[in-house]
């Protein structure tokens, strides 16, 4: 018999190919190891930790109370929707994986063809999942980060980041469709949970085609180009006495 499998590339991302061997007949698409686009989150623990390192979050606090309101809004609104409106925040709360226990009794209701409106039972456990919803919103919750990224960590594979350095290039669209590129700067990166304030750090992100000497462009250029294979994946180099990775566990 004959096995096909197809791969689809996310858009932005130019996949390359291995052939194992001509008498297998066999070739893969090979695609970037990065997730689909999704809000990334932030742990709350992170803006007293700054805090003591003595920096200034404000960024994240106004994130941070912006998403308490939002989930204290949501948890209210739950008691006084009605049909349509009451099906989409359920769709919602199940996409988005809230409400643990609570939730999944309420969907396995559901399914049973209950129906909110008109049933005591279900009105009583969606007024349960609201204020459970509530208490987690100011309990645990993260903040979210509409512009971000999920990618895996990978070696320098050319050897030329310096120490301290990453490189990260971006192919996904930013909200007004136009892609981030190569990311440039500091940057911050934290352990998660964040608890210390050894588990924050700062790092350079950098792009190797404007920083590399030319000794390096060369060696670069003979091995692999990280500008054009190694997109939505976070490049760490492989010059610090601590690896990066070893000191986020």
């Amino acid at each position: 018999g004959v096995a096909q499998m197809a791969l689809s590339p996310n858009q932005g991302q130019s996949p390359y190919v291995f052939r194992k061997d001509e008498s297998w007949k066999l070739e893969f698409a090979v695609c970037n190891y990065s997730k689909a686009r999704e809000c990334g989150k932030l742990n709350k623990q992170i803006i007293p930790v700054l805090e003591l390192r003595g920096m200034r979050p404000e960024t994240l606090n106004k994130l941070a109370e912006k998403a308490e309101v939002l989930a204290r809004d949501e948890s209210s609104k739950l008691l006084e929707l009605r049909g349509k409106d009451l099906e989409r925040m359920l769709r919602r709360i199940a996409s988005d994986n809230h409400g643990g226990q609570a939730a999944d009794v309420l969907r396995a209701i559901k399914e049973g063809g209950f129906d909110a409106n008109t049933e005591p039972h279900l009105r009583s456990q969606l007024h349960m999942l609201a204020k459970q919803m509530r208490r987690e919103a100011v309990q645990r919750f993260r903040i979210p980060i509409e512009k971000s990224m999920k990618g895996m960590f990978v070696p320098d594979p050319t050897n030329t980041l310096k120490e301290g350095e990453i490189f990260v290039h971006v192919t996904r669209q930013g909200p007004d469709d136009t892609p981030y590129g190569t990311i440039e700067g500091t940057v911050l990166v934290y352990q998660s949970p964040c608890l210390l304030e050894s588990d924050v750090m700062k790092l350079r992100a950098v792009d190797p085609r404007l920083t590399a000497s030319i000794e390096e462009k060369h060696l670069a250029e003979a091995g692999i180009d990280m500008s054009r294979y190694l997109r939505d994946v976070i490049v760490l180099n492989r010059k610090d006495a601590v690896g990066i990775a070893s000191r986020l566990s």
